[in-house]
């Protein structure tokens, strides 16, 4: 039957049934019913009532090898079911018009339960059938031609690195991987120290083993005697598979490997840790040339060459948040949703850097604190103590390593780089880096004097010098590219930027900060000059806040930088703030300027304080009077201009004060911005404003100008 008269025979089945009797109906029916036979039909009715006789008739109409539903209408119209015949032909245009306009399938109409059960055991009958033809062809041939296969690869997996049991993610780099070896038959997975090269490549081994029944193969490259130490792990099965004596030297059995190597087919060759000095130890091991099914996986921190080629890289990045998240499941096993946010807090505090969150895992682990406690601690602390609180005692259960020592190599690697530029710039930069935003670090400007003033006392700095830098720095992993920005743009994990800082000694590192703000000036004032996009703006706004808590910060480190180089940093930023609408923002750097002048003592306040009010009246004023300066922070900025008044040296005359500083006209400009943050804030609603506490400090206010200015 016709699908499309199948369904509107289904549709209309129960108002059919109920009104129908098949007696009147059956002697008009020319139909040609299931067996020749109409008498079942009339069984029904007759033992059942006339519902199920017309139920029976229905089943047995759609059952029909031929369409009888013109036949069975015309049989409605002479035994007078006129409305049962309208009730169907209104049923059958309706579906046509919903097929036609696309609504319903037709291969999806006419469709019953018992129907669709009966299709579903045949196509479960015939799976079960094939599964099984499928298992018992794969057992047979893994019995006849397996077993000599298992048997190779368990000799070679035996000397193999174990892996992890807590490794996670990485999918998508092995994804990389294989068309990297497939297309090149050589490949580097490149990262910075600590990022899980290692761990990387010995899960690929494993995971990969079964495409390689040549064997897979591990050595290690760091120095001239680990390939030997290496390859000795391997001597019982090359000299019984070429029928050599077991005492053989290095040198033997670097040219029998090879031998070997290079008569067979299907291998991976791991190479671990590879350095420019050994790469000539590992030419000696392979074939002339490597062919399509020979494939040899090298790590290092810096790009490498075989036979005078760089090979490809894959560069492998730190966690994502998810991969980070994943591999404190396996260990500290967060319980509740406050739980897990913490530790996302962590892993980006700790830049998502596996080996330094395998640390923190471990310390959390045998030390039972909550993740909150070790977050808490971790930056509460200076750099040097923060990467102290990494490199405790329970480092030998993780690394063989510190995590100073694997980020310090590095640096003191690019060093064998530095000669192709003037001084140490690669250096500078990289200290500068240390103290601002991690990600997108716009590149200096060749064409800025200052620039060049910043980083060479003589000559001049161009486009070239600039790229080199940052290839230097790229080349042992201690940054990566980014394309935020052009010409260019790079980007520093934060801890290798906390490893950094806390190398240096107290001058050098006030020494940095000072030139990190001055760079910071300096993009700014590119910048205000040059369109900006809204993502670039918001790298920059990053980059300011990580400066302007480190100059908040100097304390823990005990430090002094210059007033005058980090208060032009924060007016410019709260400049940039406000250009870009952000009101709040701008004020939080007017703020920090203030925090700033309060912590230090400083002999010519007077042109500060001035410098300062000038500067929020001027640019910042339109802020004050949109309402998006928070009314709290507006309190506490005019408690520390009160704070100003009355305890500094700005209140009697001295010899600290310059001559070209106007006492009074300084005191009239601070107590009239003051007197305005104190009328805003009584103005606006607030929950957390003591109202009466700010009516106390207006009446000192008053008093204040009083006693001063008559």
């Amino acid at each position: 039957m016709d699908p499309l008269h199948r369904q509107a025979v289904q549709d209309c089945y129960d108002d059919i049934a109920r009104d129908m009797d098949p007696k009147w109906v059956m002697p008009y029916s020319t139909v040609r019913w299931r067996d020749e036979d109409p008498g079942f039909i009339r069984a029904k009715r007759g033992t059942e009532g006339p519902e199920a006789g017309a139920r029976a008739m229905l089943d047995r109409l759609m059952d029909l090898p031929s369409d009888g539903f013109d036949d069975f209408v015309e049989s409605l119209k002479e035994a007078k079911y006129i409305h049962l015949v309208e009730q169907l032909l209104e049923t059958r245009e309706r579906l046509k018009i919903a097929v036609e306009r696309g609504e319903i399938r037709r291969r999806d109409l006419g469709r019953r339960q018992q129907d669709v059960t009966r299709r579903t055991k045949r196509s479960l009958a015939a799976l079960a059938i094939l599964v099984t033809s499928f298992v018992i062809c794969t057992w047979i041939c893994t019995l006849y031609y397996g077993s000599g296969s298992r048997i190779h690869d368990s000799v070679f997996l035996a000397a193999f690195p174990r892996r992890l049991k807590t490794f996670v993610g990485r999918e998508d780099v092995f994804n990389k991987i294989d068309a990297c070896l497939q297309e090149n038959q050589t490949c580097l997975i490149k990262g910075l120290g600590g990022v899980g090269k290692t761990s990387v490549a010995i899960e690929y081994g494993h995971r990969r083993a079964e495409r390689y029944p040549g064997g897979v193969f591990w050595v290690g490259l760091a120095s001239n005697g680990d390939l030997c130490a290496s390859i000795s792990r391997y001597s019982s099965y090359i000299t019984d598979s070429l029928q050599l004596k077991d005492d053989l030297s290095c040198k033997d059995m670097k040219m029998y490997l090879r031998r070997y190597l290079t008569s067979s087919q299907d291998w991976l060759l791991v190479v671990d840790e590879a350095v420019r000095n050994t790469m000539k130890e590992l030419e000696s091991i392979l074939p002339h040339t490597l062919k399509f099914t020979m494939h040899v996986l090298l790590t290092s921190k810096e790009y490498q060459r075989l036979d005078n080629e760089r090979i490809p890289v894959v560069n492998l990045p730190p966690f994502s948040e998810t991969e980070a998240q994943a591999m404190f499941n396996k260990t500290v096993r967060p319980s509740s949703e406050n739980h897990k946010r913490e530790i996302k807090r962590l892993s980006r505090s700790l830049g998502h850097h596996p080996l330094a969150l395998q640390l923190a895992c471990t310390y959390i682990e045998e030390t039972g604190c909550s993740v909150k406690e070790y977050h808490d601690k971790y930056t509460g602390g200076n750099a040097a103590e923060k990467v102290g609180l990494l490199d405790e005692c329970f480092v030998e259960q993780v690394a063989n390593r510190r995590i100073e020592d694997i980020i310090e190599g590095a640096v003191v690697t690019s060093s064998a780089y530095v000669s192709l530029l003037p001084r140490d710039l690669p250096y500078k930069l990289l200290d500068m880096a240390s103290f601002m935003g991690p990600d997108c670090i716009p590149c200096p400007n060749p064409n800025s004097i200052g620039f060049q003033q910043l980083f060479l006392s003589s000559g001049k700095l161009d486009e070239l010098d600039v790229k080199k830098m940052v290839s230097v720095l790229e080349k042992n992993s201690l940054v990566s590219s980014c394309h935020a920005f052009q010409p260019c743009a790079f980007s520093v994990n934060r801890i290798v930027q906390e490893v950094v800082v806390a190398q240096m000694n107290e001058s050098t590192r006030a020494a940095h900060l000072e030139d990190a703000l001055k760079y910071s000036t300096l993009l700014l004032e590119y910048f205000d000059s040059n369109d900006t996009t809204r993502n670039q703006t918001e790298f920059l706004m990053v980059h300011l806040h990580y400066l302007a808590r480190n100059i908040l910060l100097l304390d823990r480190y005990q430090l002094s930088v210059s007033v005058n180089r980090s208060s032009e940093f924060l007016n410019k930023s709260a400049e940039f703030f406000y250009r870009w609408g952000a009101c709040e923002e701008a004020f939080f750097f007017l703020h920090a300027e203030i925090l700033l002048f309060v912590k230090h003592d400083i002999q010519n306040l007077c042109s500060n304080v001035r410098d300062h009010v000038a500067f929020q009246n001027t640019t910042l004023s339109p802020c004050l009077f949109n309402g998006d300066v928070p009314v709290d922070l507006l309190v506490d900025i005019a408690q520390k201009y009160m704070y100003w008044v009355v305890l500094t040296d700005l209140m009697q005359p001295s010899s600290s004060v310059t001559a070209s500083c106007d006492r009074y006209h300084v005191l009239h400009s601070l107590l009239n911005t003051n007197h305005t943050f104190y009328e805003l804030s009584l103005s606006r609603k607030s929950r957390k404003l003591n109202k009466f506490h700010v009516l106390v400090h207006l009446i000192a206010y008053n008093l204040i100008l009083k006693t001063h200015l008559m």
